[in-house]
């Protein structure tokens, strides 16, 4: 099942800054770094499970870390 994460990421990115829209525009750069450092950590437990290196219970346990 190929994932494409930019396109994850620019949709998750619309998402929050649209929820933010009235706030600041600190806060939505904020937000966007944030969710641009964690892409390399999703990114690694999507490419592990692919690789069956990990199974479902263990993307869980490190999704949850990711929180």
């Amino acid at each position: 099942m190929p994932i494409d994460l930019d396109h994850l990421f620019r949709d998750m990115t619309r998402a929050a800054v649209g929820a933010l829209a009235s706030e600041s525009r600190r806060a939505r750069i904020a937000i966007a770094a944030v969710l641009e450092d964690q892409k390399a950590a999703l990114a690694a437990i999507v490419a592990a499970r692919l690789a069956g290196e990990i199974d479902d219970a263990e993307v869980k346990v490190q999704l949850q870390s990711e929180r």
